[in-house]
């Protein structure tokens, strides 16, 4: 904006790009104008508008209630309407920084279809493992083989077998086409396409398991009942968090199941914590796990949640044949 379009918002909320990680926003508290010059601007910085490199808060050229004066090139005229004046410093940055975020994951996600598009080239009809991406490094690639006499995936690069009976995880079978197919084991050679329709791929044949599955938390979810899930993500929800807020996962349970391969009954406690926009939650998860063999297991789980500004609540789930515990 020009010096008249500056003297007449002067009060007013403004974007300055101050020539670091971040454009922040401010009120522009006083203008100059000297003659033949460029006028200037003194800003009282109020939040962080947005942010265009990784940062943290602490690092930041400029915190809250700071004062800076720039060239009136590096300020402009913000909309009154979106500026919340309540909302604080550290708020606007973690608000920034998850905007940021999701640009970046946006590039990425370009970047990897149009690597996708030049491998095509480079590699026609060749199966998509050879066709190496930002994408694969996401997968544990196998082929389908046996163990004792029983279906099996052989990894790929460790040569390590894993038995596929009771395989929980979502798995994706290289097609003939070269497109992948998310399928679930069923029994034996035979896969459930998620459309409902069986796939059975050959001895031999490529399929590929994401990372996540093999993620702690990931693994704890996958162990919980429908029921009891939807009550984790209601609690979570009830602070205003989501299951991709986590930050830190201690799956207890996890180490008992890989430790005790004889046990058929288990308890203690995992715990989670999520982080967002300042604000921390911790989540103790006590469980009760019961195996049987002839019958459905008994399930109980427990949900305490706790936030670092004392918020707390607890949410019990059973399967039915627990409730006479």
């Amino acid at each position: 904006m020009d010096r008249k379009q500056a003297l007449e918002h002067q009060g007013g909320y403004v974007i300055a790009d101050t020539g670091g990680a971040a454009r922040y926003i401010g009120k522009l508290l006083e203008v100059e104008t000297p003659p033949r010059k460029t006028w200037q601007g003194r800003v009282e910085i109020l939040g962080v508008h947005s942010l265009h490199d990784i940062v943290s808060l602490q690092e930041l050229t400029y915190q809250g209630k700071d004062e800076v004066t720039l060239s009136g090139a590096k300020i402009s005229p913000a909309d009154e309407q979106s500026i919340d004046a309540n909302r604080s410093f550290q708020n606007s940055f973690y608000d920034a920084l998850g905007d940021y975020r999701v640009l970046i994951a946006s590039e990425l996600e370009n970047t990897e279809a149009r690597l996708q598009q030049i491998d095509h080239e480079l590699y026609p009809g060749q199966p998509a493992k050879q066709a190496k991406t930002e994408t694969d490094e996401a997968y544990v690639y196998y082929q389908l083989g046996t163990l004792h006499q029983k279906p099996a995936l052989i990894d790929n690069d460790s040569g390590e077998p894993m038995d596929l009976e009771g395989c929980p995880f979502e798995l994706e079978v290289l097609q003939n086409d070269n497109e992948w197919l998310r399928v679930y084991h069923q029994s034996g050679y035979k896969f459930q396409a998620e459309d409902g329709s069986l796939v059975e791929p050959a001895k031999g044949d490529t399929l590929r398991i994401h990372r996540r599955h093999f993620d702690p938390y990931q693994i704890l979810l996958n162990e919980l009942e429908v029921p009891a899930r939807q009550t984790l993500s209601n609690a979570l929800g009830s602070f205003g968090f989501t299951e991709e807020d986590l930050t830190t996962c201690h799956n207890q349970l996890l180490h008992q199941l890989l430790a005790s391969s004889n046990e058929d009954r288990f308890s203690g406690v995992n715990f989670l914590m999520y982080q967002k926009q300042g604000t921390t939650l911790l989540v103790q998860h006590q469980y009760e796990r019961e195996l049987k063999n002839t019958e459905d297991d008994i399930v109980f789980d427990r949900f305490e949640c706790t936030t670092d500004k004392n918020k707390r609540s607890i949410v019990t789930y059973t399967n039915q044949f627990a409730a006479g515990k």
